[in-house]
């Protein structure tokens, strides 16, 4: 199933009606803030295939706080909300979950995009952003997975311990045996 996307209407108030009106308080303007980073980092690890948009949902006139690749849509900082953002905002809210299902949508230009979009809630519970991740499906599959795969030089990182504890790490061979044997005794080895 697809959808098109449009613009919030101001008109539109059983959208609106929807969102609990609040004035926005400091710890809430931290919370947002602190996603700006997420924003980037999922935008540098996924690639420019994804927009990744942090919406503010204070003025929903002019929601996007910080997007990324913003160039698939069209989108840049003070654009607002969609139409379709709330209706995903509307089938979480009350609900225990944070994450809408995973849609199909197309911008304006027709690129179709696959999106989710996650709820941002402050200590009250109550939704006051959005992080929508839309992946233009329309680029070539090739330069998606290029952007998974280590760049060609023969400079490649060293290995990395995905360990889950830091124990043993000054001696990091005498700590892998040592892990080892704790994770082999919690599997009941």
């Amino acid at each position: 199933m697809s959808f098109m996307s449009n613009p919030f209407n101001p008109g539109d108030l059983t959208d609106v009606d929807l969102l609990e009106q609040h004035p926005f308080e400091q710890a809430d303007y931290d919370i947002l803030k602190s996603y700006e980073a997420v924003v980037d980092g999922l935008a540098m690890l996924i690639g420019s295939h994804c927009e990744i948009v942090l919406h503010s949902l204070e003025d929903l006139k002019c929601s996007a706080v910080r997007i990324a690749n913003g160039e698939h849509t069209g989108r840049k900082v003070g654009s607002p909300i969609t139409d379709l953002a709330l209706r995903m905002l509307h089938d979480m809210t009350g609900a225990d979950s944070n994450v809408s299902r995973a849609y199909f949508t197309r911008a304006k230009s027709g690129v179709l995009m696959k999106s989710v979009t996650i709820a941002i809630r402050n200590s009250q519970q109550r939704v006051i952003g959005l992080l929508c991740i839309n992946m233009n499906l329309d680029v070539p599959f090739s330069q998606i997975i290029s952007t998974f795969m280590p760049p060609e030089t023969p400079d490649v990182a060293s290995p990395v311990n995905f360990a889950s504890s830091v124990e043993g790490f000054g001696d990091a061979d005498a700590g892998i045996h040592h892990r080892r044997g704790e994770c082999r005794s919690q599997r009941g080895e």
